[in-house]
């Protein structure tokens, strides 16, 4: 019998051969008509994407302008993406503005303390924090997760994007505690706060994030560092039902957004399901 430290980790379960295969499962998004976006919009999202999840970032982009044209869409590679890649982002993402990792490193490092330049370096989703704040036009800014599928209109965040609502919305997390630092903000976190999906008016400056992590101890992922800096400011959860977080079971009929999670994204090969679904609309 061959032991299970033997076998390659993509070889153990489907969903890890489908994890690891991702770009070829989904490539039905790249038969899809590009998506324009509109560089000059006053709202901005920003999404963080590795190689592996090419396709899959493709797909939450795609889907989200689907329903909300009037949004910049900034695009940080995490220095895995080919040049190919990239030519595939902008074919699909007209107007999109694609920011390699070299070119990153360039422009931060001036900026950067040498302490948060390596713990960026170590922990690659701290480029959501340093990369989103350092390369924002300060508008309004929307984070967008690479494993995200809007599968109908996002009424809510297309509410906030047309009107003045000052308040900061978020995509809850009901499964677990996300904020994972000892150390609490004064003002309150968003309650099951999830950095996946999230809408704020404010200017965070590169200096409010480096204090924010040396403030708190933690400097392992994003989702923390975003709750404690957006702690001051009035917030919203949207509907959980509605904009749901996947936890291998049933999707609620109701909900317009999916959230497919790192650790159950491909159980029962819900996420395929969907892709195709919403590839389907989006080839119409």
């Amino acid at each position: 019998m061959i032991g299970s430290g033997l076998i390659p980790w993509r070889f153990r379960s489907r969903h890890n051969f489908v994890k690891a295969n991702a770009n070829f499962f989904l490539r039905q998004v790249a038969r899809t008509p590009p998506v324009p976006c509109d560089p000059a919009a006053n709202v901005e999202a920003h999404v963080l994407v590795c190689q592996r999840d090419l396709h899959m970032c493709l797909l939450a982009v795609k889907s989200f302008l689907h329903y909300a044209p009037a949004v910049a869409i900034v695009v940080h590679e995490d220095g895995t993406l080919a040049e190919c890649g990239r030519a595939l982002l902008r074919a699909h993402l007209p107007g999109a503005r694609i920011i390699s990792r070299d070119e990153a490193e360039q422009s931060l490092a001036s900026v950067l303390p040498p302490d948060m330049a390596e713990a960026r370096r170590r922990h690659v989703l701290l480029m959501k924090v340093f990369d989103f704040i350092h390369f924002n036009s300060g508008r309004r800014t929307i984070l967008l997760d690479s494993d995200l599928v809007f599968r109908r209109p996002p009424v809510e965040a297309l509410a906030w994007i047309a009107g003045d609502d000052t308040s900061v919305f978020y995509n809850p997390d009901p499964m677990r505690d996300t904020y994972r630092a000892t150390v609490r903000p004064e003002a309150a976190v968003p309650d099951w706060f999830n950095s996946g999906f999230v809408g704020y008016r404010h200017s965070i400056q590169l200096s409010q994030a480096t204090d924010a992590i040396r403030a708190i101890g933690y400097a392992l992922e994003d989702q923390t560092v975003y709750a404690y800096l957006l702690a001051p400011y009035a917030h919203r959860p949207l509907d959980a039902r509605k904009y749901f977080i996947y936890d291998g079971g049933d999707i609620p009929e109701q909900s317009c957004m999916v959230h497919f999670i790192s650790p159950d994204r491909f159980t029962r090969m819900t996420y395929l399901k969907v892709a195709r679904e919403v590839c389907g609309t989006l080839a119409e």
